[in-house]
């Protein structure tokens, strides 16, 4: 019991964003480490992108600024 009612939701950012769009570009040593993961792992830009807006119902341009911190 966490003296929580039942009806709270909970929810853990296993993914976190703070970037609504225009991502940092990534080290060498990043990138090529990323090159090394496989593609089921990585999430590019444009899946970013369609990820950001389907969750926010709009353009991350629209995104008020707590949508990204």
């Amino acid at each position: 019991a966490t003296g929580r009612p039942a009806t709270v939701w909970q929810a853990l950012l296993a993914y976190p964003v703070a970037h609504a769009e225009h991502w940092p570009a990534a080290s060498g040593e990043l990138a090529q480490r990323l090159e090394d993961m496989p593609q089921v792992l990585r999430f590019p830009a444009d899946v970013m992108a369609m990820m950001n807006a389907n969750y926010l119902g709009a353009a991350p341009v629209d995104a008020p600024a707590y949508a990204f911190p």
